[in-house]
């Protein structure tokens, strides 16, 4: 058996054997007539040059398997028995005897069968090799359904075996082919002949999902680059090349609609080994720009042991990038897209360290908090209105802003009535000040401090943070 599969491999990309004396052959992207032919050829070169090789061709499992079994239907029930008889037996007996599977199936899903009996019309194509009649059945695009017609509903048994009272059952009520079973609806076949019948109902009506072979692995996009002349151990010039093959693995990656989270670049050295460097991006992504961000930054610190005369650029995880169905009245949809191109390369500039605010208790609000990298995060789940207070939030101006403050005394203080911070003519009135809230210290520090904090509401109803210090007086922030 290896050596006839060793044989077949060297026709076929791919070979299976599923039963006694059947085998199919995936020729998807081939001639399918002229690799059926070169399948039957080589079966008997193997040692089976005494009986008659017969292959089927069609776009469905079961109009393939029986076509290479029992050749084209027939308007005669009793001629298509024999055939079909003799057909099993023989596969049988050839089977035993030489301990090899005759039978080879081509094209989209297609069998071929070894027989002694020989079925040729106007669909069958007979060619002479190696001594021998090779019978290759074509079942035409789109009609499986009515090649499988004439057939008796045994001939779909090599697919699925159904109860053995199943067929009797059918006879009985005048169902003894395909096409009479096939003209039934579902809902009738299921409800006198339960699950068996719509198995084998489908099945006549060639709706068969089997798939002999699946989808072919996509290979990975790669681009390579290798030298001998000369070694490179300029930065620069090693980024004209890279760029030059991330290029190219990127524009493979868009022409299928994907992206890769990960990219892994290969350097060849002069002293004969290799050097991995893996990069990673913030999302599943096929712009070159955004890895030769990523690449520039972390070649700066890549320290190779020699010299460079062969670069290998592969894509990792390949994933497909879909275009999301948005809503037309959502305003941020159209910005979206932008915003995450700019998350995303903060990320990859910045890196995806988690940061959050970390409050001291520091007198002065400016260095009361502190942005501090977290070790883990732990994702809340979403909170509803239900069970949150509002509050208003301080918002501290980076630098205390100047302003020009008109003030009213009062016992041991001034409190400030009216401030303004470009134009005296545009001067905002105080209505409440709420303070002073005395603030001192820094001694030990190179500029001690001392402010007078005024919570103040204005005449518009905003709540601004006003300080003096040093007889100056500066607007700290508002709340929001």
């Amino acid at each position: 058996m290896d050596r006839v599969t060793e044989a077949l491999l060297r026709v076929a990309p791919r070979v299976a054997a599923v039963g006694p004396g059947l085998l199919w052959a995936d020729a998807r992207g081939l001639a399918e007539r002229p690799l059926a032919a070169a399948l039957c050829a080589c079966i008997r070169a193997q040692g089976m040059g005494g009986a008659t090789v017969r292959a089927g061709i069609a776009r469905t499992a079961i109009a393939a398997e029986v076509a290479a079994k029992s050749g084209p239907g027939k308007s005669g029930n009793d001629t298509i028995n024999t055939t079909i008889n003799t057909t099993i037996n023989t596969t049988i007996n050839t089977t035993i005897n030489t301990t090899t599977n005759s039978t080879t199936n081509s094209t989209t899903n297609s069998t071929t069968n070894s027989t002694t009996n020989s079925t040729t019309n106007s669909t069958t194509n007979n060619d002479d090799h190696a001594g021998g009649d090779a019978t290759i059945t074509v079942v035409p695009p789109g009609g499986d359904r009515a090649f499988l017609a004439p057939y008796p509903l045994r001939a779909l048994c090599g697919a699925y075996t159904p109860h053995p009272g199943l067929l009797p059952l059918l006879a009985g009520v005048g169902i003894g082919t395909c096409h009479a079973l096939a003209m039934l609806s579902q809902e009738e076949v299921e409800v006198r002949f339960a699950a068996d019948g719509v198995r084998l109902w489908r099945l006549a009506r060639a709706d068969d999902h089997r798939r002999p072979f699946g989808a072919l692995p996509r290979t990975r996009p790669r681009a390579s680059c290798a030298w001998t002349d000369y070694a490179l151990r300029d930065i620069e010039r090693l980024l004209f090349v890279i760029h030059r093959l991330v290029g190219q693995v990127c524009d493979a990656l868009l022409a299928r609609g994907e992206g890769t989270r990960d990219l892994t670049l290969r350097f060849t050295l002069a002293n004969r080994s290799a050097v991995e460097h893996p990069f990673r991006a913030a999302r599943p992504t096929g712009d070159p720009l955004a890895w030769m961000r990523l690449i520039r930054t972390a070649l700066a610190r890549i320290r190779l042991s020699d010299a460079v005369t062969g670069i290998a650029v592969q894509a990792g995880v390949i994933v497909s990038i879909h275009a999301r169905q948005g809503d037309i009245f959502d305003h941020g949809f159209s910005t979206a897209r932008a915003t995450e191109q700019a998350v995303a390369q903060l990320l990859d500039t910045c890196g995806m360290d988690v940061v959050a605010l970390h409050a001291t208790n520091h007198p002065l609000l400016e260095r009361r908090t502190q942005w501090q990298v977290r070790e883990s995060v732990v994702l809340e789940g979403a909170v509803g209105s239900a069970g949150v207070r509002p509050s208003l939030t301080l918002q501290l101006l980076s630098e205390p802003r100047p302003v020009a403050v008109i003030t009213v005394p009062r016992r041991d203080h001034d409190a400030p009535v009216q401030y303004h911070e470009s134009s005296p003519h545009q001067m905002t009135d105080v209505l409440v000040a709420a303070g002073p809230d005395r603030v001192a210290g820094g001694s030990w520090e190179a500029v001690p401090y001392a402010r007078e904090y005024f919570h103040c509401v204005t005449a518009d109803g905003r709540l601004v943070l006003l300080f003096r210090a040093a007889d100056r007086w500066y607007l700290h922030g508002w709340w929001d």
